[in-house]
């Protein structure tokens, strides 16, 4: 587990019943947020992009960070025959 953004994040795995239900919750809440008005969804986009401005640095960590454990995966099974 990494340090990240000052704190620390670990998540459980799911059943395929919380999943499921998540899933359905996000289809829920897209709906709603497709039935608001553009300005309001404009403004809200506009705030994340601030947010994300601000902390880019972190997040590029971050992504460099995915990037080379996904690099570090391929490679343990490279000299494995197909």
């Amino acid at each position: 587990m990494r340090r990240f953004l000052g704190y620390y994040r670990q998540f459980e795995e799911l059943s395929p019943e919380a999943v499921e239900a998540a899933v359905e919750g996000a289809r829920d809440r897209f709906a709603s947020w497709s039935r608001s008005p553009v300005a309001e969804r404009a403004a809200f986009l506009r705030r994340v992009a601030v947010l994300l401005r601000r902390e880019k640095h972190q997040h590029a960590e971050l992504m460099a960070l995915e990037g080379r454990y996904s690099q570090l995966y391929e490679l343990q099974f490279a000299d494995l025959p197909a």
